[in-house]
């Protein structure tokens, strides 16, 4: 099992929080790349202009809401 098998394993069991650069790397394999950051709001964007935001709370985590929504979006690419 690779790094991206293992993140996303661990993704999908919805921890209360996941490392951001877990998630960020996640993002990055299915193609999306930062668009831009505004404080806490990080904005990735795919090439077929898919956005999503992704806060990171308490400096370096993603809560739980915020995996989800980054689980869904990798499901509709669907990669």
């Amino acid at each position: 099992m690779g790094w991206l098998e293992k993140l996303l394993e661990k993704m999908r069991r919805l921890p209360p929080e996941m490392r951001y650069e877990e998630v960020e790397r996640v993002l990055r394999a299915y193609g999306f790349a930062e668009e831009r950051a505004r404080g806490s709001h990080h904005i990735f964007r795919h090439p077929n202009g898919r956005k999503l935001t992704v806060p990171k709370h308490r400096g370096q985590v993603v809560k739980t809401a915020y995996l989800k929504q980054v689980l869904k979006a990798i499901e509709e690419e669907g990669q």
